[in-house]
Order: C-alpha cells, then structure tokens, then sequence
C-alpha cells in the first residue's frame, strides 16, 4: 500500500481513508476528462482542499512542522508544471486540466512517486494509443483524456508499488 510514497507511521485507518479519498478524487477526475475533457476548477479547488486537509492530519500524526510539510509540496509542484510547460509548447495538445491535476497532486503524493506516476500513466497512455493506431480505431491526431491512464497508474502503485 506505500507505492505512493505515504508515510509507514502513520496509523493504519489514517492510510485507508487517505486513498479512499485519494483515489475517489482521481476517479472523479477522470470521470470528468473521459465524458467532457475538460476538468472544472470547482472539482480541482476541493482535490488541492482535500490534499491540504490530509497533509494538516499527516503533521498532526507525525507532529512535524508546517514548514517541513511547505517544502516538501514545493517539489511535487514540478511534475505539474512540466505538463502545463508541454501544454503551452503543444499549443494544446496536451490539456492544461492535466498540469493543473498533477499540481493538485503533490498535496497527496510525494515527488519521487508522482514522476512515478507520470512516467507509468504515461506508458500505458502510449501503449494504448499504439495499440488503436494499430488496429486503425484511432489516428495519430486523435487525442485520448489522460486522467484515466493516470487512474489505472495509480492503482498499480497503490497495489503493486513500494516506496
């Protein structure tokens, strides 16, 4: 259960109902991205909420301090920011919804498994886009909603991963 880089001391109903919301969250997200590709900001304001929430909590148990917690956010920011970056430099063909989500993100996961996330979320993405090229169910011009690639992503790491 620590393939997203949540600390192991915290209590054991602390973790569940962390990826519980997490991952309610990032079903919402992707439910989202799949029927209208965009994601609203109301729903991207309650995930950063959330995250923030948790990460109070998360102090609370491991009584560290807030600005420990500040600057361990700060690098989970970069993941996020190279997407919005790409999805300037594309001119949109990667959405800023994405940027946005995987900056929400690092109130939940730490840097080292949120660049894990990306780089797995963004293998199945293209393993998936090459198999419906292949199989002409899709154009190299098409464009497939990525929060659902990152769902399946971090399920694997949830259930597969280890710090």
């Amino acid at each position: 259960m620590n393939g997203l880089g949540w600390p192991p001391e915290l209590p054991p109903a602390f973790q569940w109902i962390r990826a519980g919301l997490f991952f309610l969250y990032l079903g919402a997200l992707s439910r989202e991205d799949l029927r209208r590709r965009a994601i609203p900001l109301s729903l991207l304001a309650a995930g950063a909420a959330g995250g923030l929430l948790q990460a109070v909590l998360q102090l609370y148990f491991l009584e560290n301090t807030l600005a420990a917690a500040w600057a361990a956010f700060w690098p989970g920011v970069l993941p996020g920011a190279g997407l919005l970056l790409l999805a300037k430099i594309t001119k949109g063909a990667i959405g800023p919804g994405d940027g946005l989500c995987f900056i929400t993100f690092a109130f939940w996961i730490r840097i080292v498994p949120l660049f894990t996330l990306l780089f797995t979320a963004l293998c199945l993405s293209a393993l998936t886009g090459l198999a419906l090229m292949i199989f002409r169910k899709k154009s190299r011009t098409d464009r497939l909603p990525f929060l659902p690639f990152t769902m399946a992503a971090a399920l694997c790491l949830f259930l597969f991963g280890e710090a």
